[in-house]
């Protein structure tokens, strides 16, 4: 897998690969500074030039070339929409409706238009609070399209703010302020998070002054514009290496920490291990914190449908790159009026667990293809339900189920493609946690093999490895399984038969490291 992260005025490139306990681990790192005017507000305008970039900062990897085809990119904030709320009050209000009224306010845009993630939250008082963030559909395949010309597939796409959070929550404790300024060239690109996501993001270009002055006016406008108090302050990119940490520290008086003596720290609490080959650790922030964010359990990805994008919005590249400039504009001004759009003063005192946080999708032509969808399912059910009632009362007393009757049926079942024959009877000492399963995804469906393997877990199973298969065409799913693991069939058989065709299986190697592998195919 590849992690790209984008700026106006860098490239940073770290190639993984799946841990054997688990994971991933950086195999080959590479950074760039880039021309300016190749990327202006986080969008690709110099495109031959930038793809010649990606193929010299692919080949000078270190400690090796960096080759893969999956890639998640990380992205301005210019190009991403991000929002917290005021308290939605009522406990049967329809979350959904109202956080699309409410940004429909600030928002130049129709969220028909975006890729919408939002996350709800719960404040002492018992209201509703939520973090809203979208991408414009157009920007997402501004960036698919052009990484498909050098044979790159986009699989994961977000913002920096979101991927720098992932790295630095662990650092954010209970009601704290956290302001990460990012010293690249004349520009300081800003970060404001509380506990439980980003809260603001912006950037402000570096006058006269000296950068420690810049950087005190930048805290004291965001906690005048904010009525809130930095609690720390965290300095990182280029320009925080010649920074005196104890000079900047009195003359702004809240605490600071420079990101290239933390970042030792976070890398051994997210147990990413890289080597950069002497490039300071902290300039590759924003791809270990995607690499973070892709391993979540329900990351905002706004390419998650991208098939389905492209579907709806073939336009040209050059037409995507005018339109989203020219837009960004708008969302600066619409951020800066929307009074409604404001961070909450108040939150929760304990933290949040995973299961009380929920992230859903949003959008409005997703609610309605879904509600489209379950009306034919139904439909169909309906269907089948009538003509087997019809069949059954032709038969009358002739009804045979299978694997219940007691005596075979007469008609013989001819053999499909599996080399071996499934037994129906499922052996009740056989554990779950017991099979070694991989889980390999032959679709063009991003996230397909999380998504099963996280349902396999639901169900017991353990010992599970997520990957790609060898091309993402198949039309079928394939069980693979070992002889001597056969017995294990029925049972997994059983488990998987609502989600796919299990009928197509074949002998595994005795030699493999898994017991069974299953080829993800579109049924």
């Amino acid at each position: 897998m590849l992690y790209l992260n984008l700026s106006d005025y860098s490239i940073e490139m770290v190639q993984t690969s799946k841990g054997i306990v688990g994971g991933e681990k950086v195999k080959a790192c590479s950074r760039k500074a880039i021309t300016e005017g190749m990327i202006v507000n986080g969008l690709i305008v110099a495109k031959d030039k930038f793809l010649a970039e990606l193929k010299t900062i692919s080949d000078s990897g270190y400690p090796k070339a960096i080759r893969d085809k999956n890639i998640a990119v990380v992205v301005s904030d210019k190009q991403v929409f991000t929002y917290k709320s005021k308290a939605i009050a009522g406990e049967n209000v329809d979350s959904t409706e109202v956080i699309l009224q409410e940004v429909k306010k600030a928002l130049p845009y129709d969220p028909a238009e975006l890729e919408n993630f939002y996350k709800i939250f719960t404040n002492k008082d018992g209201g509703k609070e939520y973090f809203y963030t979208a991408m414009s559909k157009n920007t997402i395949l501004h960036f698919a399209n052009l990484l498909k010309q050098v044979d790159l597939h986009l699989v994961f796409i977000s913002s920096r703010s979101l991927s720098l959070f992932e790295l630095l929550r662990s650092e954010i404790t209970r009601d704290e302020k956290i302001l990460y300024c990012n010293l690249e060239k004349k520009t300081i690109e800003y970060f404001l998070y509380d506990e439980y996501s980003p809260i603001e993001a912006g950037d402000k270009k570096i006058g006269s002054k000296s950068i420690i002055s810049e950087v005190q006016n930048l805290v004291r406008k965001v906690e005048e514009e904010r009525n809130l108090k930095i609690s720390k302050l965290l300095i990182g990119g280029e320009g925080s290496l010649e920074i005196p940490i104890k000079e900047i520290t009195d003359e702004i008086q809240v605490p600071v920490v420079k990101m290239g003596e933390l970042i030792d720290t976070l890398v051994l609490k997210t147990k990413i291990d890289i080597d950069t080959g002497g490039i300071p650790k902290m300039l590759f922030v924003n791809c270990l914190g995607a690499i973070i964010l892709a391993q979540s359990k329900s990351p905002p990805n706004f390419a998650k449908d991208l098939a389905q994008i492209k579907e709806v919005l073939p336009m040209s590249d050059e037409k995507i790159v005018g339109e989203e400039i020219e837009k960004t504009s708008l969302q600066v001004k619409s951020d800066t009026e929307a009074e409604n759009i404001k961070p909450s003063a108040t939150y929760e005192k304990q933290m949040i667990s995973e299961q009380i946080v929920e992230q859903k999708k949003l959008g409005l032509m997703r609610l309605f293809n879904n509600n489209i969808l379950v009306m034919i399912l139904s439909f169909i059910a309906t269907v089948v339900i009538i003509i087997g009632l019809l069949i059954a009362l032709n038969k009358g007393a002739n009804i045979q189920l299978p694997f219940i009757s007691a005596t075979p049926s007469p008609t013989p079942i001819p053999t499909i493609e599996p080399t071996i024959t499934p037994t129906p009877t499922i052996d009740s000492k056989l554990k779950r946690g017991d099979l070694k399963v991989s889980i390999q995804n032959g679709t063009d469906k991003t996230g397909y093999a999380k998504e099963t393997a996280d349902f396999l877990e639901s169900k017991g199973y353990k010992n599970i490895a997520k990957s790609n298969a060898d091309k993402d065409n198949y039309e079928k799913t394939i069980i693979k399984v070992k002889d001597s693991k056969k017995n294990y069939l029925p049972l997994l058989s059983s488990d998987l038969k609502d989600k796919f065709d299990t009928s197509t299986v074949e002998t595994l190697d005795a030699e493999d490291k898994y017991d069974v592998i299953v080829i993800l195919g579109k049924k």
